[in-house]
């Protein structure tokens, strides 16, 4: 695992923990619970950067792009701010060094004469919003973005798109091409099938196939970085979970990407098992985690960490590990 990729995370006074840790951080990780938790707000909280206005770009990226909130929402940056006055704080390890804190800087946006704390065009662009922000909402299917991602990280390289067209062969065995087209007013992506002689638009692609296609291109656009993805399997037929599990963990160690991932899916996590089982996996297995979120009765969530084998046999006694309330 890359010498940069989290080992232990503690956020303190972000959303609704007060504080709340995972210890034992793998290179895949999945993050189950129930609804309303806060496995979403843990994603978010992955989202930190040393730099302030770079954390405070991406929370408004994940609220106005991904969200759709509106963005002239008077102070926006503290529907992400916990009970307490302070800003929150982070504390990281990386490979299991010195824990290393992180107190941002006031998490503000405010219009050049500073009057009112709102979006303020010079510092939020939009256009480049979700090309930059490390994360994957469960609901954003076919967009333009795509397009911008295919552009910079796949079609500059002749090796990388085989690569990729390659992938996706996992979940659509006929693919033969996928091009950008400049036929129309905007661009559009393409692709072209050994068993179909019409070349479609990306956009008619069944859910599942645009999800893996998102999440690869994310993966080689943060090559040694994290990768957030919420609900993945949000899209995915169950049948093809393996071929798609397979792919995006092969991808993320291919790419040296750290992945965090929710789910409360039962099948997805099942199939996560599985996957890992395969002779070609189980070098993978060292580095998988299930991170189970569980709420206490003071209304504090804990995490706790199993590796492959404790999870593996959690699923294969019936054991419940998809959290709860305590």
């Amino acid at each position: 695992m890359h010498e940069k990729h989290l080992t232990y995370f503690k956020v303190e006074n972000f959303k609704r923990f007060d504080s709340f840790e995972m210890n034992d951080i793998g290179q895949f990780n999945l993050i189950v619970g129930d609804n309303n938790v806060g496995k979403t707000s843990v994603l978010e909280a992955l989202l930190f950067d040393k730099e302030t206005m770079n954390f405070t770009h991406r929370l408004l990226t994940v609220l106005f792009e991904f969200r759709k909130v509106a963005n002239n929402t008077q102070n926006p940056i503290k529907l992400f701010l916990g009970s307490k006055p302070e800003n929150p704080k982070f504390f990281i390890s990386y490979h299991n060094k010195e824990t290393e804190e992180i107190v941002l800087g006031k998490i503000v946006l405010r219009t050049a004469s500073g009057e009112n704390e709102r979006i303020a065009e010079e510092t939020y662009n939009t256009e480049t919003a979700k090309e930059k922000i490390p994360y994957v909402p469960f609901h954003l299917g076919y967009d333009q973005d795509l397009i911008t991602y295919y552009s910079k990280a796949i079609q500059k390289s002749r090796q990388v798109k085989k690569d990729f067209i390659f992938a996706l062969k996992a979940l659509v065995p006929t693919i033969e091409n996928v091009e950008i087209s400049l036929d129309s007013d905007t661009p559009i992506l393409l692709i072209s099938q050994t068993d179909k002689d019409e070349i479609l638009p990306l956009s008619l692609s069944g859910e599942g196939t645009i999800k893996l296609i998102r999440i690869l291109m994310k993966i080689l656009v943060n090559q040694g970085k994290r990768l957030m993805i919420d609900e993945v399997d949000a899209g995915v037929h169950y049948k093809k979970f393996k071929d798609f599990w397979r792919t995006v963990l092969l991808a993320a160690k291919e790419n040296d990407v750290q992945l965090f991932m929710t789910t409360h899916n039962i099948e997805c996590l099942q199939y996560f098992k599985e996957v890992l089982e395969e002779t070609e996996m189980i070098d993978l297995q060292k580095e998988a985690r299930c991170f189970e979120m569980v709420e206490l009765p003071n209304g504090s969530v804990k995490s706790y960490t199993r590796g492959y084998e404790e999870f593996a046999n959690a699923i294969d006694l019936g054991n419940n590990i998809r959290g709860g309330k305590l």
